[in-house]
């Protein structure tokens, strides 16, 4: 079993048996909850943890109307 360090953030182990090269992107599925903890979000690791915070922010919205505020920011998608 390969025992290499995973990118930050990535809690999942490398699948493949032990190698020389850099190990695969992580295809683990995430499931976390909007901000508002109403909804159920997935994402992919590898999406989730090369994400910057505005990203994530982003990721973990569900775009429905929620009573809770979001940071201080204001989502904006670009």
């Amino acid at each position: 079993m390969c025992t290499k360090e995973r990118p930050l953030g990535c809690q999942h182990s490398c699948p493949l048996a032990c190698h020389p090269d850099k190990c695969p992107p992580c295809k683990q599925r995430l499931r976390m909850r909007c901000h508002c903890n109403t909804q159920v979000i997935y994402s992919d690791c590898q999406t989730f943890t090369n994400a910057n915070d505005e990203q994530k922010e982003k990721i973990k919205s569900c775009g429905k109307p929620c009573s809770k505020k979001v940071n201080s920011r204001k989502l904006i998608s670009k």
